[in-house]
Formats: C-alpha cells, sequence, structure tokens
C-alpha cells in the first residue's frame, strides 16, 4: 500500500522535531507543541489511530520541570486530540468507532510516569559519590 506524500512529510516533521525536543532543552515547549500540532493533522485527515504517535510528544513532555507545565501541555494535547477526531468523523461520515480510545488514553498517564523516574534518577545521581 502506497503511503501517501503528505504522511510522509508529515511522519519526518514529527521524528525530527521528536529528535530537536530531546536535544534542544531551551525550545523544548515550541517543539512539543509541533509534535502535538502534527499529530492531531495526521489523526484529523488520515486515521484515528495515527493519534498513537502522540507517544513521542507525551515522552518529552515528561522531561518537563514542572507538573503544571505537564498538565497544560496535556490540557493541549486534549483539545487538539479531540478537534482532530472530530474533523475525521465529520470529514469521513463514518459511525464513531472507539477501538483506539483506550491506546489514547494511556497517553495521558506517559508524561507523569516518565516525569517522575526522570526525576528520581536525578537524586540518585547526586548521590552517587564521585569516582
Amino acid at each position: 500500500m502506497p503511503v501517501e506524500q503528505g504522511y510522509l512529510v508529515l511522519f519526518i516533521v514529527l521524528g525530527i522535531t521528536y529528535y530537536k525536543s530531546v536535544a534542544n532543552e531551551k525550545y523544548r515547549i515550541v517543539y512539543i507543541i509541533v509534535q502535538l500540532g502534527t499529530v492531531a493533522i495526521l489523526g484529523a485527515f488520515y486515521t484515528p489511530w495515527s493519534l498513537c504517535f502522540g507517544f513521542y510528544p507525551a515522552v518529552v513532555t515528561g522531561l518537563l520541570d514542572s507538573y503544571r507545565l505537564i498538565t497544560r501541555i496535556m490540557i493541549t494535547m486534549t483539545f487538539l486530540y479531540a478537534g482532530a477526531i472530530f474533523v475525521f468523523y465529520m470529514q469521513t461520515l463514518n459511525q464513531f468507532q472507539p477501538y483506539w480510545i483506550p491506546v489514547v488514553l494511556s497517553l495521558y498517564v506517559i508524561p507523569y510516569v516518565i516525569s517522575v523516574f526522570y526525576r528520581s534518577c536525578k537524586k540518585l545521581i547526586r548521590r552517587l559519590p564521585d569516582l
């Protein structure tokens, strides 16, 4: 099955912004927002299953310093993905099929788990003696 060029371009944008968001802490929030928008476009114009690519911005969101900031990003994700789902079903006039919802809901847990793990590792490293 051939991949459409638009899908491929969006996937490449997602990959580049993911790499940049991990490597560049200063502009991490900007890259996360671009990733969320890219995933929302994929979900709106291709299939809601594409929202599973939200795993990438969810992981990087967990690297943010503040739980409040993580929550704001997750709220933004909610509105973008809900809009994408609305656009997809209005555009295709398909009957709503919720098979992909559990996967998308799991994206809400990932940033908080990553954040706890990341903070724990930072504390552990500070406690290690100098070798």
